[in-house]
């Protein structure tokens, strides 16, 4: 009985945090409309609607673009965060490729073709790999790497197939989850 005592500290008192000063206001915009997206999903009882307004400057409008196929938008992607990787200070620790679909990243992880250009985090044990990331980028998935931040966040295999209406409202809940984990880890720059 005595670990159930009270042990006077006072009640909670809920404290809501509507500055952000780890994202640029188009980012911030891009998570506010991504939350307003899905009324219909009742995510109210899990999240507060996202009220926050950010404190850095401007920066770019997150991009969309589609590929015809997995190859080309694999090449693209890595060919392009590698670039980055190398511009930016602090390297490829700031450039994150988040895959969202779990089966093709187990595939991308092990393609020939791109494993030379990242350094994967498969567990959040694989944080300490991050100082190994001078001039590749971070490949991942984004509950990896929740928690941390990144300069530029590519999110790939944002695919309507993932969130078919008839995989069910749990599928369906988990992947917007899972976008909105993703393009929150970013600080300057988006790509979808």
């Amino acid at each position: 009985m005595e670990k159930f005592r009270n042990p006077g500290v006072g009640e909670s008192v809920l404290a809501e945090l509507k500055q952000v000063y780890r994202s640029t206001p188009q980012i911030t915009a891009f998570l506010r409309d991504l939350d307003a997206s899905f009324p219909a999903m009742d995510l109210e009882g899990e999240f507060s609607t996202y009220m926050g307004s950010s404190q850095k400057g401007n920066g770019e409008i997150p991009t969309l673009s589609v590929f015809p196929n997995d190859i080309s938008l694999v090449d693209s992607v890595f060919d392009q965060a590698n670039r980055m990787a190398r511009e930016l200070e602090g390297g490829g620790s700031q450039v994150a490729v988040l895959c969202l679909n779990e089966a093709l990243f187990g595939r991308i992880r092990v393609a020939g073709r791109v494993r030379e250009k990242f350094v994967a985090i498969t567990t959040r044990e694989d944080l300490k790999e991050l100082r190994y990331a001078r001039n590749k980028c971070v490949f991942s998935m984004p509950e990896f790497v929740a928690g941390l931040q990144f300069d530029t966040v590519f999110l790939i295999h944002a695919d309507s197939a993932d969130y078919d209406e008839n995989r069910g409202q749990g599928a369906r809940r988990r992947y917007v989850s899972r976008v909105y984990l993703g393009a929150s880890r970013a600080a300057r720059k988006i790509f979808v």
